[in-house]
């Protein structure tokens, strides 16, 4: 280095990385054997960003080093008759020092620049090769003990072949120059970062050539831009476009919007960019991955790659929060037993001597009219006993719609249903809202036992007074009992003795007596009371179903419907996850679409899965392709046991 010779102009070379800052101070000096100006190197000089100090955008941090080095040096900066000229490859900063609208951190380094005599001016990144050199050192801190970017240097040079990096020493950093001088470029490797230029942008020129002279989005400005020789086919704004344009000294092409200049990715780099900003990099959702990237980067489809990018992740996939994605379809039925649900409600409190654990519990989609059946066991015997009893008291109905526990699920009451013509259909597995109107007629029995039984075992000594009481209560939107629906029965009551109208009950007995004395007016009573059943009947049923799409609107306000169709990849959701395991598995292919928002499901490798699953329950992945998809792309398992719990990836 030369000694500094305070009557000729000093000048400033600086610029920054992602990571540091370099500085190269020379001056034009007189050489030992001729009076021809040479410039000389007086110092040079890096700094090391903060951990704040990386997330800054370029125009920022390239500032943070002017700022930071022209403090440092100020000594240097302080002659009026011959201002520092500081060079910069950042065209932008050249108009900082021209500008009183400065606030915050930048009014602070405007403050500090003003107090010297400075000038920015701008340079070509080819004569700041030194500079540049100075921030991309790879810096070793006393306290790391083992180093990131060593270790994904050897993984680069196992993939990519060997390659040279620099290094401080003998033959590192004077050798690094030398090759930056010859115009050689090194690869930068390490773990890269969104909050500027990425690592993963900063490789070789004829990696960046190839890639854009092959683009469909960036090929033709990019052509032209070399070569100046205008495409053929190019439209007539096409030179207006070519303004926003610039490629820098290692052949990379950059976009000048707004302040903002942005490097051009093609598409053969846009699985790693998106790699980068979304998977190593929290795995945020679409609008946190498109902030980490439109400060930076730029190509044309960003915003639908990002959406089509996540929408394949696999840990996004397992671990997103459950949506609701299949409108409500409410079963409407017009006639009583003609679709009736059934459950088990238990186990509840052993009672003695008995030993009754459980409660069959029966109901009529139509009338909401409840059967239940106590039982020491929830197995398909005490399923067969109790419709034995109802056939045989009432009559079979049209169909039953049942969950697939085992006890429904079973050769001996699939073989007794057939026997007797009733229709099985089972629901989706695992989806209780398949099941809402028998779930909530559980509920309310086990509400009217729980605060008539005088304990936990004598729930048994209630069970036939609380079906009855279940059964009797006006349903509000029916504006009828369940007991009056089916039978046309009103429901007893001793309040008309309790407030001393027997009458009306002697008024009563007395017209039954005398319906029965003449035959012909009993014909007619009976004929005027299976008419009043009919209207009444056909009342329910328009106010039902007037009911049910009421509820049908409410709860399809609240769905952003999804259509699932065969073939698709989806994940199954898992209701018993752990605290940090994944909420879903998968994934598994679409078979077909079954009944009542459900779907048959089938394995990668085409073998079938016998239930079927709510499509509230199913979770589309859409596999990346094109210029989404990266040599590393994972392979989906081609079989999975749902009877096991899945392995943590």
């Amino acid at each position: 280095m030369y000694g500094i010779d305070w009557s000729l102009d000093i000048h400033f070379y600086t610029d920054a990385s992602g990571f540091a800052g370099g500085l190269v101070i020379t001056q034009f000096q007189k050489g030992d054997k001729d009076s021809k100006l040479v410039e000389v190197p007086i110092i040079y000089d890096a700094l090391t960003f903060s951990i704040t100090e990386r997330k800054y955008q370029t125009y920022k941090r390239e500032l943070c080093a002017i700022a930071k080095f022209a403090s440092k040096f100020q000594y240097l900066l302080r002659n009026l008759e011959r201002p520092g000229i500081i060079h910069t490859d950042h065209k932008p900063l050249v108009h900082f020092l021209n500008s009183s609208l400065h606030d915050g951190i930048y009014g602070h380094w405007a403050a500090r620049l003003w107090e010297l005599h400075v000038k920015i001016v701008h340079i070509k990144g080819a004569r700041n090769v030194i500079a540049d050199g100075l921030s991309r050192t790879i810096f070793f801190r006393e306290d790391c003990g083992e180093d990131n970017t060593v270790y994904a240097a050897q993984e680069h040079i196992k993939e990519e072949g060997a390659q040279w990096i620099w290094k401080d020493g003998k033959d590192g950093f004077e050798a690094f120059l030398k090759n930056l001088a010859n115009g050689d470029r090194a690869e930068v490797i390490g773990q890269g970062t969104l909050h500027s230029i990425p690592v993963f942008a900063v490789q070789s020129s004829a990696s960046w050539q190839g890639a854009y002279q092959v683009s469909k989005w960036f090929g033709m400005v990019y052509q032209y831009l070399c070569t100046g020789d205008l495409p053929p086919e190019a439209p007539a704004r096409f030179l207006r476009k070519c303004l926003d344009y610039r490629i820098d000294e290692d052949s990379r092409l950059w976009i000048h919007r707004g302040e903002l200049h942005l490097l051009c990715i093609p598409e053969n780099k846009v699985a790693m960019a998106l790699r980068e900003s979304h998977g190593n990099s929290g795995h945020w959702a679409k609008d946190g991955t498109l902030l980490k990237l439109r400060g930076c980067v730029y190509w044309p489809s960003q915003s639908t790659d990002v959406e089509r990018y996540i929408a394949g992740c696999l840990p996004c996939a397992r671990h997103a929060p459950a949506q609701r994605s299949q409108l409500l379809r409410p079963v409407i039925t017009h006639r009583p037993f003609q679709l009736l649900a059934m459950d088990f409600i238990g186990p509840l409190g052993k009672t003695e001597p008995a030993g009754l654990q459980y409660i069959l519990h029966i109901m009529d989609y139509f009338s909401r009219y409840s059967f239940t059946y106590p039982s020491t066991s929830a197995n398909a015997p005490d399923v067969i006993r109790a419709l034995d009893d109802l056939f045989h008291r009432f009559t079979k109905p049209d169909a039953f719609f049942l969950d697939r526990g085992q006890h429904f699920e079973n050769q001996l009451v699939e073989r007794y249903m057939e026997e007797h013509g009733v229709k099985l259909m089972f629901g989706p597995s695992g989806s209780s809202k398949s099941f809402g109107l028998v779930e909530r007629g559980n509920q309310i029995l086990e509400d009217v036992i729980r605060k008539t039984a005088t304990s936990a075992s004598t729930w048994d000594l209630v069970l036939s007074k609380a079906t009855l009481e279940v059964n009797s209560r006006v349903i509000g939107h029916l504006r009828y009992s369940p007991l009056n629906i089916l039978m046309g029965l009103s429901p007893s009551s001793l309040l008309p003795n309790l407030l001393g109208d027997s009458h009306l009950a002697e008024g009563g007995i007395a017209q039954w007596i005398q319906s029965i004395s003449d035959p012909r007016d009993h014909c007619r009573e009976v004929q005027l009371h299976l008419l009043d059943l009919t209207t009444r009947r056909a009342e329910i049923a328009q106010s039902n179903e007037e009911e049910k799409a009421k509820m049908e609107e409410r709860y399809n306000r609240g769905v952003k419907h999804r259509r699932l169709l065969p073939g698709e990849f989806v994940f199954l959701h898992q209701r018993e996850s752990t605290k940090l395991g994944p909420r879903w598995r998968g994934p598994f292919v679409i078979a077909r679409a079954g009944e009542h928002g459900s779907f048959h499901l089938q394995q990668v490798n085409g073998r079938r899965i016998k239930r079927t699953f709510h499509g509230d329950d199913l979770r589309v992945l859409q596999p990346r392709t094109g210029h989404l998809a990266s040599a590393s792309e994972p392979t989906y398992p081609a079989y999975q046991n749902l009877r096991k719990p899945p392995r943590r990836e």
